[in-house]
């Protein structure tokens, strides 16, 4: 074979690999938007949790409220059926296990007075893709590359277990997409460090409350990790410190050769604000007329990034005290609204009347409940997401270690939060119910629901480990030939 031949030959191979970046991009984009047209062709079963239906009840049961149930077979039957099964009209104590927020997504979605249940269908579908829309923005903020936020999209848009829940009337999508909202808002925090986010991290804790008090323990997991972080801080940030004069030094080096311009400020800008920049013609390095403007901005930080990484900024003129003093008052406040709103009062004399032999039996299905929606891909992401935890945090992407160790405990809480808030509505459930083990356990209690809150950011997760993982191994190794041909010289 001639070398002409070769050439020829080879050259298809050669073109792929310098547009492989945009045939990936594409092949995804064709596979999401068919994805999205099987998610709206696709038929439904309805069905509904017993939350979520009792919620339904109260909410319509006035009918000079204006807002009456459908009476039509497998929409208002559901309704009707469960009321019949629960006796709802003769025990009005089941509306202290009702949410006020799925209330009022019930009064919205009433149309003319009358409430279609499979109206919940479509707004369960809209919350699936919000929930993905936020999963999407959290990888692309953890690990920068739009390739494997596009495959997050792809992942979880051909997850059977997420579609099959839009048939369910419950308000645990809800919470599923405030989940994956506030990860996705805290790794910008990470990112950007911006008082703005802060803002919309409390705000979706205290949204969350109205539906359900176990969110309020969300922000618990970012207070522990920033006081262990202080605490084991000579352990943790000695290496992280190293990295960054490494790396300063090698940008600098590259500034004094011409490689690249800086801009000294208090942020280095990402893709959007540089996309917005070109769009209002703003120059990129500021002169002497613009220089307060770009101060003011440096500030905001809202579409930058820090020029250090997160883990030194916070512990910087006592940063970490004031962001724990805004979480834990946005525990406070999640927790008054959502009592207030939830109007909760639970009878602690009720645990006399709970054998303990019952309270057992309850303890171990509850765990059984617990751990019933983990499967094969959700158990390998869990995996990948422990293993990060336990790299270096000098080591691979920035800001995967503190948003890694933040998803750990927000799980732990949420799952503690949970047994709380069941075993003080045991106490109701079970004067009403009679006694524990002569009524569906599971039905009630959150165990069952806890992994399904979190799977959109586990799942994101497990792609983005998985990146971070090959990221570490090659720094790993490029450390040790380093560290070679320093012996060796």
């Amino acid at each position: 074979m001639t070398t002409s031949t070769q050439t020829i030959l080879w050259l298809p191979v050669r073109k792929f690999k310098q547009q492989w970046r945009y045939v990936i991009p594409l092949v995804l984009l064709v596979m999401i938007l068919m994805r999205l047209v099987w998610l709206q062709l696709r038929s439904y079963n309805l069905d509904g949790s017993y939350r979520g239906l009792v919620s339904v009840y109260y909410e319509t049961k006035d009918t000079m409220g204006g807002c009456i149930p459908e009476q039509q077979q497998g929409g208002g039957a559901l309704l009707s059926e469960f009321q019949l099964m629960k006796d709802l009209q003769a025990k009005p104590k089941y509306q202290r296990v009702a949410s006020p927020g799925f209330q009022v997504l019930t009064r919205l979605l009433c149309s003319h007075g009358q409430l279609v249940l499979r109206d919940f269908l479509r707004l369960n579908q809209w919350v699936f893709l919000i929930s993905i829309f936020f999963a999407t923005c959290f990888v692309r903020l953890l690990t920068r590359s739009w390739i494997l936020a596009m495959a997050t999209t792809t992942v979880l848009l051909s997850r059977g277990h997420l579609i099959a829940n839009i048939g369910e009337i419950s308000y645990d999508g809800v919470l599923m997409m405030l989940v994956t909202a506030w990860m996705a808002v805290l790794v910008h925090y990470f990112r950007s460090g911006a008082r703005a986010t802060l803002v919309f991290l409390s705000l979706i804790v205290i949204v969350g409350s109205m539906f359900d008090l176990v969110f309020v323990i969300l922000p618990l997991s970012l207070c522990v990790v920033l006081v262990l972080g202080f605490v084991l801080r000579r352990y943790l940030l000695q290496p992280v410190i190293a990295r960054f004069r490494s790396e300063k030094k090698r940008i600098q080096t590259i500034i004094e050769t011409g490689g690249i311009r800086l801009y000294e400020g208090g942020v280095i800008n990402g893709a959007v604000a540089t996309i917005l920049q070109w769009l209002v013609n703003r120059p990129k390095v500021p002169d002497e007329s613009t220089r307060d403007i770009w101060q003011v901005e440096a500030k905001m930080r809202f579409l930058g990034s820090l020029t250090q990484p997160f883990a030194l900024w916070v512990y910087q003129n006592r940063r970490w005290l004031k962001l724990l003093a805004v979480a834990f008052g946005t525990i406070v406040t999640a927790g008054l609204v959502g009592m207030v709103v939830m109007r909760h009062v639970y009878d602690i004399g009720g645990w006399r009347h709970v054998a303990s032999a019952e309270l057992w039996t309850w303890a171990r299905d509850w765990l059984a409940g617990l751990l019933y929606p983990l499967d094969l891909h959700y158990a390998v992401c869990l995996t990948i997401i422990i293993l990060c935890a336990v790299q270096s945090p000098a080591l691979g992407l920035p800001n995967v270690f503190e948003a890694t160790w933040v998803l750990i405990f927000a799980i732990l809480f949420m799952a503690t939060a949970s047994l709380v808030l069941d075993l003080m509505d045991l106490t109701i459930l079970n004067s009403i119910e009679s006694s524990v083990g002569r009524w569906s356990i599971l039905a009630w209690t959150r165990s069952t629901k806890v992994f399904v809150w979190f799977e959109p950011t586990v799942l994101s997760f497990g792609l983005a480990g998985f990146y971070q993982l090959i990221t570490v191994g090659e720094q790993s190794s490029l450390r040790r030939k380093n560290a070679k041909t320093d012996v060796a010289g």
